[in-house]
């Protein structure tokens, strides 16, 4: 059995976004560690609401933005992406952590575990988005 990154190959599969660029030129295929990275950040980004027929899939990171960054609203954002990614992805265990930076006006979202099936794999995704100028408390 092939191995990427220390987990098994075929035990998570899919397709790679944007679903162009393969061999014949569609639907390239991604396994293991990176997969499960790209579903992660596809729930970050993603609204609770935007997707037809999962109403409950994303988080409200991206409406946050424009909110005005006060450390409740930065737990908040902690709280539900750790929520949500209890919900929709058991294939790992892990912590999140949001943090502001007033500099660049962005939020750095930093979510870091290991896998449900093997704990001795790490897990992070880190993204860094611009937060609304001017909405700083």
């Amino acid at each position: 059995m092939a191995t990427s990154n220390g987990i098994a190959a075929d035990l998570y599969y899919g397709f790679n976004p944007p679903f162009f660029g393969g061999k014949q030129g569609v639907l390239s295929r991604q396994s293991g560690t990176k997969i499960v990275q790209n579903d992660v950040l596809q729930l970050l980004l993603t609204s609770v609401g935007e997707r037809v027929n999962r109403p409950t899939f994303g988080t409200i990171l991206k409406a946050s933005l424009f909110e005005p960054m006060t450390d409740e609203l930065l737990l908040d954002i902690e709280t539900d992406i750790a929520n949500q990614i209890k919900v929709f992805e058991p294939r790992i265990n892990v912590f999140v952590n949001v943090v502001r930076n007033d500099e660049t006006l962005t939020l750095k979202v930093v979510v870091q575990g290991v896998f449900t099936n093997d704990t001795t794999v790490p897990f992070l995704v880190e993204v860094e988005l611009p937060f609304q100028q001017g909405v700083t408390v």
